[in-house]
């Protein structure tokens, strides 16, 4: 028995749309490995402008009562594309050690919202190069907030802690939108709910 031509040629359509299907398959794959080989990450820390420079712990950041509470913030691209549209949410917080940090903040935070925030923009970071600048914890209205006196000396007994968290949202170039969500808390030598802060550090999968 031979099939008609018209049954041939159908199976020949689906055989051909099935490779056609799988090499499309193969080649998002690797496309998209590409992407996340090539993409630019973007990574915070609290940086030293002391000579040799390099990553200063929290632990070191200094607190004087009446005086705007500060923060040496380096954002560095550890990718291999630059970074586009770069912004910044960032908040600062001294808190009770028996508190956990309320990273709750960051996803409703817009200009005006009850808890005042750093709103950091940047054009571009090419890879291997930072953007360094002193944070200065806001009031509403956007004026420094100064340390209180209770506030330092919470530091000092250890029945407190700072805190330091936020979202970075950024583009790569190819257009894919990216995050970085950070928090680094701590200061002193004592104990504090550090556990929901160090589970928030994370990056998005795009």
């Amino acid at each position: 028995y031979k099939p008609p031509d018209s049954t041939l040629a159908f199976w020949g359509v689906i055989l051909g749309a099935v490779v056609a299907f799988i090499y499309f398959m193969q080649w998002r794959a690797m496309d998209q490995a590409m992407k996340i080989d090539q993409r630019a990450w973007l990574k915070f820390e609290a940086y030293s402008d002391a000579p040799g420079g390099g990553q200063l712990p929290n632990y070191q950041i200094q607190f004087t009562a009446g005086q705007p509470i500060t923060y040496p913030l380096r954002v560095e691209n550890i990718g291999k594309t630059p970074a586009k549209h770069i912004a910044m949410k960032i908040f600062m917080d001294i808190m009770d050690s028996t508190q956990d940090v309320p990273l709750d903040r960051v996803e409703g935070a817009v200009v005006g919202s009850p808890y005042p925030f750093g709103l950091i923009q940047a054009g571009i970071i090419f890879p291997s190069q930072d953007f360094k600048q002193l944070v200065v914890r806001p009031a509403k209205g956007g004026s420094p907030l100064m340390a209180t006196d209770s506030e330092v000396r919470s530091i000092g007994d250890n029945s407190g802690y700072f805190a330091i968290y936020g979202i970075i949202t950024y583009d790569d170039v190819f257009n894919t939108p990216h995050w970085t969500r950070f928090c680094k808390c701590g200061a002193g030598n004592g104990t504090f709910m550090a556990e929901k802060c160090t589970k928030y550090n994370s990056v998005d999968d795009n």
